[in-house]
């Protein structure tokens, strides 16, 4: 049996370093290749599209600081 890990909607936005949102994922088909576009809402920013990397990147980067502020919360 495998797990699934839910995809976080937040991520940091690489353009300002804010916390965005994802709100939606969609599809792009293009000569018998299929990857995803993401679009992205940021209160500085606005509305803005990422690809599958830049997504993974922003996504990672949001994980990273809320873990380490989880960790900075529990020391005290």
């Amino acid at each position: 049996m495998s797990s699934t890990k839910r995809m976080s909607r937040n991520i940091i936005c690489p353009r300002c370093g804010n916390i965005a949102t994802i709100y939606e994922r969609v599809e792009v088909k293009q000569n018998n290749n299929a990857y995803f576009i993401y679009k992205v809402k940021c209160e500085n920013c606005g509305d803005f599209s990422l690809d599958g990397k830049e997504e993974v990147k922003a996504r990672k980067e949001y994980e990273r600081k809320m873990n380490e502020l989880l960790h900075r919360l529990l020391q005290q």
